[in-house]
This record gives structure tokens, sequence and C-alpha cells, in this order.
């Protein structure tokens, strides 16, 4: 796994290190400091990548196609667009941020991937 994906043109695999998976849906953890960015890139079709920050917030879900470039992401954290701050949790579409558009309201499937990656990540935080 490379660090925005798994491409190894730059030095992107530092950039996160793999904690584990949920069947398609791999949980990362950002190694270096500073805003988190989720992975763009993978060779794995269609792959989901939930990211927990330095501090051990999870920050987002990235969701790519079968081409494996991101498509879409869940923004977990409260901030943006245009000024306007937005609840917890809303949908970004596009490969970098929002030029495909964004909402605020989750589909079933987007509702059913953040439950299990919750799960895991109140897991992972009870073992501590």
């Amino acid at each position: 796994m490379g660090g925005r994906g798994s491409s190894l043109s730059n030095d992107y695999g530092k950039d996160y290190s793999s904690i584990g998976q949920i069947g398609n849906i791999k949980i990362l953890k950002q190694n270096k400091p500073g805003s988190v960015s989720l992975p763009l890139e993978s060779r794995t079709p269609n792959r989901i990548y939930a990211v927990i920050s330095k501090r051990g917030n999870l920050q987002g879900v990235s969701f790519l196609d079968e081409a494996g470039m991101r498509y879409k992401h869940i923004d977990l954290t409260r901030v943006h667009f245009k000024g306007e701050i937005l609840g917890q949790g809303h949908i970004h579409y596009g490969y970098y941020h929002s030029e495909k558009g964004q909402r605020l309201k989750f589909s079933k499937a987007e509702r059913r991937t953040l439950r299990i990656v919750q799960a895991y990540f109140r897991g992972l935080k009870n073992e501590k």
C-alpha cells in the first residue's frame, strides 16, 4: 500500500501504515504529521480506505473505482466548503475534493460502510 494510494512514483509509501482490513475496507493510520489526506489511488480496484489521523481520530473514508481512482470520500471532520460549516460527516465527489459536487445525506450503502468502519475503530480504541 502506497501513501496516497499505491503510486510508487513519489515516496508515498511512508504516508500511511495499514492497521487492519475488513473485507474490501482497509484501515490506514497516517504516519506523517499535519493535516490528514485521504488516498487518491490504489492498485486494488474498488478499494475503500478509512484513515485514522496520527492523533488516533477517524478522519474519513475514501472510495476508489474499478480503475483504482478516488471518485468520492466521506469527510468526518467538521468543516468547510465555500465558508459554510457543515455537520460532522459529509460527502465530496471527485478525485481531488469537490469538483463534482458534495452532499450531506448518506446513502444506505454509505451508512453501512461507516457503521462497519466505526465499529472496527471503536474496537481499536477499546484495545488500548
